[in-house]
């Protein structure tokens, strides 16, 4: 019955992700004060962290994709940086790290279900995978190494791609529960965690839920990868030249 109203493909998705990140930077920079636009902006992050976890699900290339995040997460930090002294990693550097370590699960769920791998990498990968989880657990914050959304952001992505069978050799049973309700409920748990350290409005994160259990898993007919690359530091600089001359203008 769900499939008859999943209607939202992967553009649609996105595109109500960034619509919803611009409400929230829009409250955020220019309109600090009015918290419904901040209320509004909750959506975006869970809907852009499952699209994250489709992303490594799908991509035929994961080394560009992870790279490609990586580097233009850098890239637009630097100005942030530079001209408005924001040393808190970009939320594309979250993402990347959420990458990685939905590679390495990954690789621990095709080496566990592999009947002819050698039971030490299997060790070795869930070692990796364990390991590299708990070091950004414990010592991210230790070495001042800052964040959006902090280590229960980056693990939503994670969560939401921890069911993910089909590159696997799972028993069929196993795999019935690849399936999109379930990958929400898993990647509830860190949006939780999250919402219970952060302000009491982070809850309106929930809401994104049910508009991604829309979600069709088709890709859409336009190839608008790039454009939200770009679409993220672009309606920064926007917002941050108008608060600029907003007030240059006051004062």
């Amino acid at each position: 019955m769900l499939s008859k109203i999943r209607f939202l493909n992967n553009n649609s998705l996105k595109i109500i992700a960034a619509i919803a990140m611009l409400i929230d930077h829009v409250g955020m920079i220019l309109f600090s004060s009015v918290l419904i636009f901040r209320i509004i902006g909750r959506i975006a992050f869970p809907i852009f962290a499952f699209m994250i976890a489709e992303g490594a699900r799908h991509t035929k290339n994961k080394l560009k994709y992870i790279l490609t995040m990586g580097i233009l997460g850098v890239v637009y930090q630097i100005p942030m940086m530079i001209f408005f002294k924001d040393f808190q990693w970009n939320v594309l550097v979250t993402f990347t790290l959420s990458l990685g370590l939905i590679y390495l699960l990954d690789w621990f769920k095709i080496s566990f279900f592999d009947k002819n791998c050698k039971i030490i990498i299997k060790v070795v990968s869930f070692v990796l995978f364990v390991g590299a989880t708990l070091s950004l657990y414990y010592f991210a914050g230790r070495i001042h190494f800052h964040y959006s959304y902090g280590f229960y952001g980056c693990m939503v992505a994670v969560f939401a791609s921890a069911p993910s069978l089909n590159r696997t050799d799972a028993p069929e049973w196993l795999k019935k529960f690849d399936n999109i309700p379930v990958r929400l409920l898993c990647m509830s748990i860190p949006l939780m965690l999250y919402s219970l350290a952060s302000s009491p409005y982070q809850w309106f994160c929930m809401l994104a839920l049910p508009i991604i259990l829309l979600y069709s898993g088709k890709k859409g007919k336009l190839n608008l990868k790039y454009f939200f690359y770009i679409f993220y530091p672009a309606h920064l600089v926007v917002l941050y030249g108008i608060a600029i001359i907003i007030i240059s203008l006051v004062h």
